[in-house]
């Protein structure tokens, strides 16, 4: 419809989608901000991939969303050996002989999480039983995988339902390879609200990924896999001259662990490599060649502040030209050249902002403190003033291979720390009962529908630019601090009221909110909200009127929160009522959704 760059994406919204009884994939679906909505993946190989748009540097990073939809690995939809069916054998769920996709011991995986960000809310996994020959999975990812994945995959409300395999990643045999490419290694998904693991805040990788791990960390063996505590974001190393080398990535906590990484790229000019790091952790780079003579980072997933410390191996006697610069892709443009200066320690480096370097000769190691400066909105990998990155250029005086683990360890080794610990465990979170799909599937063409969006930025997604509205059938409605209350007529689609209530400041638009819901929207309402900037200090009397139109505990949000909700005034009360509140700096909190009206 618009193919300008420079604007807002709109989103594709894909509704109803039912895929069964497929040998491989379910859906592969490839592009940027694509929501998938009310979707049904059955029987399949492997239920619904969710890959990104394209790749950094070449795209600017979006968001494919699934919601409301349901995943079942075994239905009792058996099937029968024979015709077109290939395989035939025993299924994991009630041992009973049934059709089997592609292959007897072929990993079943209802979502295949890939380079993403995937963002899951709303969904439902049912059946998924491995077999002693065959492994099987709620959540799984993409096998023999070469490409790293985003640290900003996410899953949230979801639920399983006779799941006996929620996570697996994997290991070295049939279909799975070697198990050691970088994607293998690397993958990584955020549990927002801990109904994966119980542990809410919770990030999830491979068991032996010691780069982002702690030691409050809890070891899953049977999914292969760790959960941690932290805060995570990515590098994207590009190599040059040699662009063929290994490299090798230690943290100063770890050293003994490394994480061995071999590129994404096949006869390219230039080698790439993007590791998930734990953030305010100190690393080094190592490589099992000589030292690339062109080294360029880009910290993607980095929020403003963010940081790591980063040691680079070269030969003792190189000398170097470091620039900080800031890279628009869309029109190609560069900014700022600033040279980047040599100080005199480590600790110099930790205390910069970015802008200094210190070439430890003893050790080979060059330390940078690759930071971003300024803030990143959205799904973006960089940041709103473009892309930040640290352009190395090193004149070499050696061919020797450039590995300083001896070198820099114990010199440089440092205690394992937690930086965010692990939220404690919550079984209620686990089992969520009013969590997953609580929408039948089914497909009617004469039903019509209201197109809801609702965005809601707290105080600090406000001061990165992110906005905050309600959207009604393409009609955006924006509010100014505090809450934005819509309501739309259930039969017609159409927005009747709308009223902005500031309960941060005024303690009489708290009494006078409540009014408004209670009093002046008329029955048959589906009453729409978002809190911008802050709502929280003097919102008491609103909180309750919420909750009497469906809102769950907790309805009030902390301070300077986010919180979006589709709420219903009428005599029953709907499956498609729903809210998201988030703490701050957590945010922006978004619904997308469609609202079937009554006839």
């Amino acid at each position: 419809e618009d193919a300008d760059v420079t604007r807002e994406r709109v989103p594709a919204v894909m509704e109803g989608l039912i895929a069964y009884k497929n040998h491989n994939d379910g859906a592969w679906v490839r592009g940027g901000e694509l929501l998938l909505d009310k979707c049904a993946f059955v029987d399949n190989g492997k239920g619904l991939t969710l890959a990104s748009d394209g790749t950094f540097p070449s795209d600017d990073g979006s968001r494919q969303q699934v919601w409301n939809s349901v995943f079942i690995g075994e239905s009792q939809n058996v099937g029968t050996d024979g015709g077109g069916n290939k395989f035939y054998g025993i299924g994991g769920v009630g041992k009973t002989w049934r059709t089997l996709p592609r292959g007897r011991d072929f990993p079943l995986r209802g979502l295949q999480i890939y380079d993403g960000p995937t963002q899951v809310l709303n969904c439902t996994f049912k059946k998924y039983a491995r077999l002693d020959t065959r492994m099987a999975s709620a959540i799984g990812f993409r096998l023999d995988n070469t490409w790293q994945g985003s640290p900003k995959n996410n899953l949230t409300r979801v639920k399983f339902d006779n799941v006996l395999s929620r996570v697996y990643y994997g290991h070295p045999g049939p279909w799975f390879g070697t198990n050691e490419k970088d994607g293998d290694k690397t993958s990584f998904f955020h549990d927002l609200d801990g109904t994966v693991t119980g542990f809410p805040d919770a990030y999830v990788t491979r068991i032996d990924n010691w780069i982002t791990r702690n030691p409050g960390c809890v070891e899953k063996p049977d999914w292969n896999g760790v959960i941690c505590g932290g805060k995570f974001a990515q590098l994207y190393v590009q190599a040059r001259n040699p662009h063929t080398n290994t490299m090798w990535v230690r943290r100063d906590e770890y050293p003994d662990h490394p994480l061995r990484l071999h590129g994404a790229l096949v006869e390219a000019h230039y080698q790439q490599y993007q590791p998930v790091l734990m953030l305010e952790k100190g690393y080094t780079i190592h490589w099992d060649g000589m030292a690339p003579a062109e080294i360029t980072i880009h910290p993607i997933n980095f929020d403003r502040d963010d940081w790591v410390r980063l040691g680079l191996c070269y030969p003792r006697g190189t000398q170097f030209q470091i620039i900080y610069q800031l890279w628009q892709r869309s029109p190609k443009k560069f900014y700022g050249d600033e040279e980047v200066y040599p100080a005199y320690s480590v600790e110099d480096i930790e205390n910069s902002v970015g802008n200094t370097y210190f070439f430890d000769e003893s050790t080979g190691l060059l330390f940078l403190k690759v930071s971003a400066r300024y803030h990143r909105k959205g799904d973006s990998y960089c940041s709103s003033m473009c892309c930040e990155r640290i352009i190395i250029d090193a004149f070499v005086m050696s061919d020797e291979v450039a590995n300083c683990t001896l070198e820099a360890y114990p010199k440089y080794s440092t205690p394992p720390t937690e930086t965010i610990p692990l939220a404690p465990y919550m079984a209620e979170k686990e089992s969520c009962a009013d969590c997953g799909s609580q929408m039948s599937i089914i497909f009617d063409d004469r039903q019509r529908y209201a197109d809801i969006t609702i965005v809601s930025s707290g105080f600090y997604e406000i001061k990165k630019s992110l906005p905050s509205y309600i959207e009604v059938n393409g009609e955006r409605i924006t509010g100014r601090r505090g809450y934005l209350v819509v309501a739309v007529d259930v039969r017609t689609g159409d927005v009747t009221h709308q009223r902005i209530f500031d309960t941060f400041a005024q303690s009489r638009k708290d009494e006078a909110m409540a009014k408004f819901i209670r009093k002046e929207i008329p029955l048959e309402s589906i009453v729409l909200i978002s809190v911008k900037d802050e709502s929280s200090r003097r919102a008491n009397q609103c909180v309750q009127a919420l909750r009497e139109i469906g809102a769950q505990q907790p309805v009030k949000t902390e301070y300077r929160g986010s919180f979006a909700m589709i709420g219903y005034k009428g005599l029953i009360q709907p499956s498609w009522i729903q809210q998201i509140n988030l703490p701050p700096k957590k945010g922006p909190a978004e619904i997308r959704t469609r609202i079937p009206l009554l006839k």
